[in-house]
């Protein structure tokens, strides 16, 4: 889970750091096509990597987890959520 989450975060600084080296480097045509390409996957991917985390700070939450009959303590057994419990 942790990886999911954190993935797409190294995914974009690398693009971010990346992405005008390998636009001055490749074919301009072929440029603009991959980094356009790989900066709707990196915010797809952050996308989601946002969406497990309010869920999962959402599901903590014990009203909404009874609606969802949730258990808000089982929850917290995954790495990704220590330290984000109010």
């Amino acid at each position: 889970m942790t990886i999911a989450v954190l993935l797409p975060l190294v995914v974009s600084l690398l693009l971010g750091l990346g992405g005008p080296h390998l636009a001055q480097v490749m074919h301009p045509a072929a440029a603009v096509r991959l980094v356009a390409l790989g900066a709707v996957i990196a915010a797809l991917a952050m996308g989601f990597s946002l969406t497990v985390v309010a869920m999962f700070l959402l599901a903590s939450v014990r009203d909404i987890a009874v609606l969802g009959h949730w258990s808000p303590t089982e929850l917290r057994v995954f790495p990704m959520c220590r330290g984000c419990w109010v």
